[in-house]
């Protein structure tokens, strides 16, 4: 995660911070598993674990979605934008 966070290596800034949280999500997530080990031993303590885990994963695919979504919306604006462009040349010239 740090290598990530740090150097950037895709090119693209939203993939990076996409890699980032997702990465951030992985780690949270693990710890909640080291929680249904011995570690505690009260069981209504585990269930309230247990929500957070669902939690912190329904919110990290949640934020993937909305990215998904948003770049796919963002991308169809600029097809039609560029359909746009072309026809309106097309009209201009003879």
């Amino acid at each position: 995660m740090s290598y990530t966070a740090y150097v950037l290596p895709y090119e693209n800034k939203v993939i990076n911070l996409q890699e980032i949280v997702n990465e951030w999500t992985v780690i949270i997530a693990s710890y909640h598993l080291f929680c249904f080990t011995e570690w505690v031993y009260d069981e209504d303590r585990r269930i309230e674990i247990e929500w957070s885990l669902l939690c912190v994963i329904g919110l990290n695919v949640t934020f993937n979605s909305v990215l998904l979504m948003v770049c796919a919306v963002k991308g169809c604006y600029q097809k039609i934008k560029k359909r746009m462009i072309i026809a309106r040349y097309q009209k201009m010239t003879p």
